[in-house]
């Protein structure tokens, strides 16, 4: 699909500046680049340039925006004229959400939509959850180092939910949901008061492997996960 280079407004911030709400009358929203696309990808929300030339690993900075569906368009950032993917986002007053860009087998991306626990940084507790945007159709399960399976049988484009984590030094490995394999690991130095979501991106049979990238969430407090899940701190 193509579209002309210079149908899109300058700037996001055209996008609250031309509305009628105020930024605590919105939603936030950012993005994640969960794909292994060898070429850089432009996001655009309603026709306004939410982020340009995103590249894999990386995550946007959260942008207020109006509650409702919003249309996203994602084109690839070597050829802007080519069209990726067009879909729809719902966003909620107040409301934190990422929507992760993720590799597919049939359409080349897909889009799926989370919904984040805010940071509050005068607490000291923290929590985790993982997002599955690695190896289309099979479920991963996440250990920690020396401790218990903490998230099992996730499917691809789903995000486990959040568990308390006690700030520190963790250890976490992804395992093959079939054989337990590890298939990637991560260390990951957790602070007090922030809560973060593990994505799984990638394959078993590209050079960069599966990756695991953690990603601070959100500001102010929104849910609270289930209280009978927790981490243990990495022994020294």
């Amino acid at each position: 699909m193509n579209e002309p280079e210079h149908f899109l407004h300058p700037s996001p911030w055209e996008y609250v500046h031309h509305s009628p709400l105020y930024p605590d009358q919105m939603g936030s929203l950012r993005f994640f680049n969960g794909t292994t696309a060898p070429f850089p990808i432009h996001i655009s929300l309603d026709q306004i340039p939410f982020a340009a030339a995103t590249l894999p690993t990386l995550a946007t900075a959260y942008m207020p925006v109006e509650p409702g569906n919003r249309k996203v368009l994602l084109q690839n950032g070597s050829e802007p004229s080519v069209r990726l993917l067009e879909q729809p986002v719902s966003i909620s007053q107040g409301s934190f959400s990422t929507a992760v860009l993720s590799d597919s087998s049939a359409a080349g991306l897909c889009l799926f939509q989370l919904t984040d626990m805010s940071s509050q940084e005068h607490t000291a507790q923290s929590c985790i959850r993982i997002f599955n945007g690695a190896m289309e159709g099979q479920p991963l399960t996440v250990a920690q180092c020396a401790g218990p399976l903490l998230w099992e049988q996730v499917p691809f484009g789903s995000a486990s939910s959040y568990r308390f984590a006690e700030p520190g030094a963790v250890r976490f490995y992804t395992l093959s949901s079939s054989d337990r394999e590890p298939l990637s690991s991560l260390s990951l130095l957790i602070r007090p008061g922030r809560n973060y979501t593990i994505y799984l991106m990638g394959n078993t049979w590209l050079p960069e492997g599966l990756r695991m990238i953690p990603v601070p969430d959100g500001i102010f407090q929104q849910q609270a996960p289930d209280a009978g899940h927790s981490l243990q701190k990495q022994a020294d």
